[in-house]
């Protein structure tokens, strides 16, 4: 079951770099399906998880999906991230930086796209997950999401002002 979700979610990962975020939502939800089947993941399949709901959060801001849905998909994968960060060996042999950078800047297009369409509320989510994720991020990319955490706090503060 472990590799046919990770061959569903590496398909929709190709699926979604080509422009197709149908089959890509598909092969997606495929994939989370089969790892939610699974009892008790351990910390590989935990972070399978997290990678599967990552990809869904960024096929939902991409395709112009729910804003809200898209943050419930990230706070999935951020739940399971933290949870699993509590396990001694989970960063030994697992590519967490990968998790954290991607869904950092998940979160980042997020926080954009909810400013865009006016949801304030998911805007200022979205943005304190990012500020949580910050701390596991590693260099260069913790400078860009921190500048950009910056300019896009400085933004959400000015539509509240308004």
């Amino acid at each position: 079951k472990e590799e046919l979700a990770t061959f569903d979610d590496n398909l929709a990962y190709l699926l979604q770099e080509q422009g197709q975020s149908n089959l890509a939502a598909q092969r997606n939800r495929q994939a989370l399906d089969v790892l939610k089947e699974l009892d008790n993941p351990g910390p590989s399949l935990a972070a399978g998880l997290a990678k599967a709901y990552n990809l869904s959060c960024q096929i939902l801001v991409e395709s112009q999906g729910s804003v809200e849905t898209a943050g419930k998909e990230c706070g999935r994968s951020l739940a399971i991230l933290e949870q699993q960060e509590k396990v001694r060996d989970f960063r030994v042999g697992i590519q967490t930086d990968e998790l954290f950078r991607n869904l950092g800047y998940d979160y980042q297009e997020l926080t954009d796209r909810s400013l865009k369409e006016g949801s304030l509320a998911q805007a200022r989510n979205a943005l304190e997950n990012l500020a949580r994720l910050l701390p596991k991020i590693s260099q260069p990319d913790r400078d860009r999401l921190a500048k950009s955490y910056q300019e896009l706090q400085h933004e959400l503060h000015n539509r509240v002002a308004k």
